[in-house]
């Protein structure tokens, strides 16, 4: 499943309204990302390990209102301080929002998706 057409099967999931449709929906959305040949990895973790996770971005950051955005990148004074982040915002037109590192700690669960290219080669029947 190419980028294009596993992007299109994410958007034709419903908007999730409260937390128990989001806990139902989570799984399937795993299940589209799975046979997408992608390995999702599901992660808490505390703000100076996201810093370290730049070579992995973009990622999904899970946030306390029960959205998720897309972590897109970080900017700042320099690669090991950064002061804003860039999240890729769910709405009816999706929007780049730079967002301070401050307030984004004030909104973010921890919780992070990771996604790993699974190489189909090393999988034996």
């Amino acid at each position: 499943m190419g980028e294009e057409k596993l992007s299109r099967s994410l958007l034709n999931f419903p908007e999730a309204a409260t937390s128990e449709e989001r806990k139902k929906l989570f799984p399937r959305v795993l299940a589209v990302i799975r046979q997408a040949g992608i390995e999702p990895l599901v992660r808490r973790i505390g703000i100076d390990l996201l810093k370290g996770l730049q070579a992995k971005l973009p990622l999904v950051v899970e946030l306390k209102d029960g959205r998720y955005c897309v972590l897109e990148g970080f900017e700042g004074p320099g690669p090991d301080a950064p002061s804003q982040l860039r999240l890729l915002t769910p709405r009816d037109i999706p929007k780049i929002e730079i967002v301070p590192l401050e307030q984004f700690q004030k909104t973010w669960t921890g919780g992070i998706l990771v996604f790993e290219k699974v190489n189909t080669a090393l999988i034996c029947s």
